[in-house]
């Protein structure tokens, strides 16, 4: 089940990255011919769409989001123990023995 998710989120990312990289292709293609001289523009192209992908990928597989699936070892406290320990019971008065 983990792996199955892991691939779906790696998946999803790398087509959002794809359809992004479509995109914004031509665009920095433009942007770069402009700026750059002809030899070095299209190797710098092929490097932003690279970045585009790596940090596209990177930020889509969210690994610690997907972390908390492999931590089934820890136990879980009973709600009645949380809600007991949250402070419902401070503003009740305590009598320590003064009676």
């Amino acid at each position: 089940m983990l792996i199955t998710l892991l691939i779906f989120n790696f998946l999803v990312a790398l087509l959002t990255c794809g359809i992004i990289a479509y995109f914004f292709k031509k665009p920095l293609d433009t942007i770069f011919q402009r700026l750059i001289k002809e030899d070095i523009y299209i190797a710098w192209s092929r490097y932003i769409l690279f970045a585009i992908f790596v940090v596209g990928i990177s930020g889509g597989v969210r690994i610690w989001e997907l972390e908390k699936y492999l931590n089934t070892n820890e136990k879980l406290e009973p709600t009645s123990t949380l809600s007991r320990l949250r402070g419902g019971h401070r503003n009740l008065p305590c009598n320590h023995g003064n009676t």
